[in-house]
């Protein structure tokens, strides 16, 4: 059985809603977190459409994303963080 979460969750944020979301992704391993990246704001621009505004951080590890997020997050810029 193979099974897409994304595909099962709701339009949240709704399309046409202006809404920021918050990306963050790390340079370490890039062959694997660029597609990922690639996958994730294909699925954004599917699902919010021309409404979304993306924040991308790349981070050079994944040691880094915590304070990313303990940075930006408290702002309440951003409906999510992925």
């Amino acid at each position: 059985m193979k099974l897409n979460l994304v595909r099962h969750l709701p339009n949240v944020p709704p399309k046409g809603s202006q809404s920021r979301i918050l990306v963050v992704v790390s340079d370490f391993n890039s062959i694997v977190t660029d597609r990922l990246l690639e996958g994730c704001l294909s699925e954004l621009e599917r699902k919010g459409g021309a409404g979304l505004t993306v924040d991308l951080y790349r981070v050079p590890g994944a040691m880094e994303i915590p304070y990313i997020l303990s940075v930006a997050l408290p702002e309440k810029r951003h409906v999510a963080a992925i």
